[in-house]
């Protein structure tokens, strides 16, 4: 099943959420996942946003970086627009290119991130091992993922029904463990907190790569971007 070509998050709907995405009460909840992305990232990086919204880890890991840059991706226009007004007043849209495009088909090239972030995602897609796929992808060997995402308990369960009926809903942290792992990653940590878990890995080198045994025959393992221009001329 593909993911949806259009977005949830549009018009009302955008702009009634966005308030939340970028608070300080925000700030204070994710305060873990911030400090993980602090300690793995790099000045030089690329980092891929995956489902950015309206900026909140973009905005958050811009000043962070000095040569390198956050491309904030999304499905809806509407919501990277609010991270671009939010990217004017604090001077960061130089660091930052926001980009329309499916998380399971980024468009970006491959091996060309050094960190990939997602925040609250998954559970809104039909197909998250395709995202997570996507995600090893476009990764450079050795890159690092960083997820955040809400667990099957309860409230894992109700925002599956609070978004389209195409979405898978949220995932066990047994499960999207399995899943990093079938991607390709490994130091592959979760671990739950409150409703939500926070999930680790590394892509694998390519070292690695070609140590690993081959699988049994019979058994291999198979494994329109547009971009919203800054109110800036200068690129990143």
């Amino acid at each position: 099943m593909s993911e949806q070509r259009h977005s949830q998050w549009r018009g009302i709907r955008a702009k009634s959420a966005a308030w939340w995405f970028n608070t300080r009460a925000r700030t204070r909840v994710e305060h873990g996942v911030l400090e993980t992305i602090r300690s793995t990232v790099r000045k030089d990086d690329v980092v891929l946003d995956l489902g950015a919204g309206t900026g909140f880890f973009a905005l958050a890991v811009a000043p962070m970086l000095d040569g390198g840059r956050v491309v904030a991706l999304d499905l809806s226009p509407d919501m990277l627009s609010g991270l671009v007004r939010h990217a004017t007043r604090s001077r960061l849209t130089s660091r930052i290119e926001p980009v329309v495009a499916e998380a399971t088909k980024t468009g970006l090239p491959d091996a060309s991130v050094n960190l990939v972030i997602s925040g609250n995602l998954l559970h809104e897609l039909p197909d998250p091992a395709a995202a997570l796929n996507e995600m090893a992808r476009v990764l450079k060997p050795g890159g690092h993922v960083v997820i955040q995402d809400f667990h099957d308990g309860i409230v894992g369960r109700l925002m599956k029904a609070l978004h389209h009926h195409q979405a898978r809903g949220a995932l066990g942290t047994d499960e999207i463990g399995r899943q990093l792992r079938a991607a390709g990653f490994s130091d592959v940590r979760v671990t739950a907190s409150g409703v939500r878990y926070l999930a680790t890995g590394r892509k694998n080198s390519i070292c690695e790569a070609q140590e690993r045994p081959e699988a049994p025959s019979g058994h291999e393992k198979e494994t329109e971007r547009g971009v919203i221009p800054s109110p800036h001329a200068t690129g990143v």
